[in-house]
C-alpha cells in the first residue's frame, strides 16, 4: 500500500459535483467565484488528509504511508496552460507541499494527457512525489523532464495488453525499465 488517503484535487472536485461542461462554462462565466470557492476548500482538503493520516502515525523513513490525489480534469488534454496556472496548478501544489512537509510523500494519479504539464512537477520538492501515469501522457516525455527529481509509474497501454502480440508486449516492457527504471530519484 502507498497511500493511506486519497482524495481529488480540488479543480477536480468542484468540476465532479458540477460536471465537466457546467464547471468550464463556470470558469469562463464567473471565474472570480470558482477562484474564490477553491481558495475557500484548498486548506480544509490538505488538514483533512493530515487529520486522517494521524491516525497512522508519522510516516515511516521510506515515506509511507503517504497521501494520493487523483488529477485528470485539469490537464493539457483540457485546459490551457493559462488557466491550469490559474484554477489547477495553485491547488496541487498548496496541498502537495502542505503534505511533504509532514512528511508524507504524494502520488498525483494523472489520468488523461499531462505531458504539457510536466515540467510544473519541478516545482515540488525532490523525492517527495510519485507520478502515477496512465497511457494518455507520453511517459518517455516525463522521464526527460523529472529524471532525478519525482519517481515515475504506471503506462502500460491498455490497448497493447488487450489487443498487442506477447512479444510486443515484452518489448514494450522492456524499453519502459531500460529507460524510465533506470533513474533513481
Amino acid at each position: 500500500m502507498i497511500s493511506g488517503f486519497t482524495t481529488a484535487d480540488p479543480q477536480m472536485m468542484l468540476s465532479l459535483m458540477r460536471t465537466l461542461h457546467g464547471f468550464t462554462m463556470d470558469l469562463f462565466r464567473h471565474g472570480d467565484r470558482v477562484k474564490a470557492a477553491l481558495d475557500a476548500m484548498v486548506d480544509d482538503m490538505a488538514d483533512e488528509g493530515l487529520k486522517c493520516m494521524s491516525a497512522a502515525g508519522p510516516p515511516s523513513t521510506n515515506g509511507l504511508p503517504g497521501m494520493m490525489m487523483a488529477c485528470e480534469r485539469g490537464s493539457g488534454q483540457y485546459y490551457n496552460l493559462k488557466t491550469f496556472e490559474k484554477y489547477v496548478w495553485p491547488y496541487i501544489k498548496k496541498i502537495v507541499l502542505t503534505w511533504a512537509k509532514a512528511g508524507y510523500v504524494t502520488t498525483l494519479h494523472f489520468d488523461t494527457d499531462w505531458t504539457l504539464n510536466m515540467p510544473y512537477l519541478k516545482e515540488l520538492p525532490k523525492g517527495m512525489v510519485i507520478c502515477e501515469l496512465d497511457s494518455t501522457t507520453d511517459i518517455f516525455k516525463a522521464h526527460e523532464i523529472l529524471t532525478g527529481h519525482t519517481c515515475i509509474m504506471g503506462d502500460v497501454p491498455p490497448s497493447l495488453s488487450s489487443h498487442g502480440t506477447p512479444e510486443e508486449m515484452e518489448e514494450y516492457c522492456k524499453k519502459l525499465i531500460q529507460v524510465v527504471g533506470k533513474e533513481r530519484v
